[in-house]
């Protein structure tokens, strides 16, 4: 019979990574036999800061005749580790939520970001126990195969979520010390300009809020100064809700322009009065 006891520490914690036991059950009744599950996960995306979500779904690969809780683990290569727990109905085999990132501040301390720095996976399953009467049977482990994920560092500035904005968006680039790059936000029908980021630093962040009139927004890069043919870059844009959209390209010839538009487009709609804003490449 597996008892669910929720006893933080790092020696167990250990001890479980090591021998490949169901993370979610933190003990066990040492001769229970166990019936190993393998589920399927997906993220939404790979890329991400510390402190940040990432969407998450899965599949597992059976159902059963009562409610479950499935585990799911982010783990860092130094072993600091954020979790989240979804709620499975009866009789169902799929399930969907968001996880933290684990750690804070700046992590990879360059653009380019660490490869492979967390590891997202499904770590457990718990079948939920009747309020009266004799438990049930319980031995199910879970696991799935992990997912990397490349940790780069978070714009403290831009990558958190602003009141009364409804999509915040941060530009980062190769080589900062020698290509200073602008960012702007314009009205694709009027062309007037409603955002402008010029502070010559590593990062240049824009927003749209609420008060925005609806329609079609183009987000535009400036040169300011550059070297070299050709430069990295991504886009990260973040939501009051917490959901993301990351772009990564390469601008071309930069020595030879003075702007670049747009590089994304955003589309506004306000719906019952809450706004929407979807994101697009050109």
């Amino acid at each position: 019979m597996k008892k669910i006891k929720y006893i933080i520490c790092s020696i167990a914690l250990l001890t479980i990574l090591s021998c490949g036991d169901d993370d979610f059950s933190r003990a066990y009744v040492d001769d229970e036999v166990k019936t190993a599950l393998t589920g399927q996960l997906n993220l939404s995306r790979t890329v991400s800061a510390p402190g940040l979500k990432i969407g998450f779904t899965f599949t597992l690969p059976q159902s059963f005749d009562v409610e479950s809780k499935v585990e799911v683990s982010a783990t860092t290569y130094d072993f600091k580790q954020s979790k989240a727990f979804v709620t499975v109905p009866a009789g169902q085999t799929s399930g969907s939520g968001t996880i933290t990132m684990p750690g804070t501040g700046t992590v990879a301390k360059s653009f380019f970001g660490i490869n492979d720095f967390v590891t997202v996976q499904l770590t457990g399953v718990a079948l939920k126990q009747p309020e009266s009467g004799p438990a049930i049977e319980d031995p199910y482990t879970l696991s799935s195969d992990g997912i990397s994920v490349r940790f780069i560092d978070r714009d403290p500035d831009w990558m958190r979520i602003l009141s009364a904005r409804s999509l915040v968006l941060s530009l980062d680039w190769a080589n900062p010390a020698e290509n200073d790059l602008d960012l702007y936000v314009y009205n694709s029908v009027t062309g007037a300009y409603i955002e402008a980021s010029e502070t010559g630093s590593r990062w240049e962040g824009d927003f749209i809020d609420d008060g925005h009139p609806d329609g079609v927004y183009y987000v535009e890069v400036g040169f300011w100064s550059v070297t070299g043919e050709n430069i990295p870059y991504s886009i990260h844009c973040l939501r009051n809700d917490e959901t993301v959209d990351y772009y990564e390209g390469v601008f071309q010839s930069p020595v030879s322009r003075t702007y670049l538009s747009p590089i994304l487009v955003l589309t506004k709609t306000t719906v019952n009065g809450s706004a929407y804003i979807t994101t697009s490449l050109p």
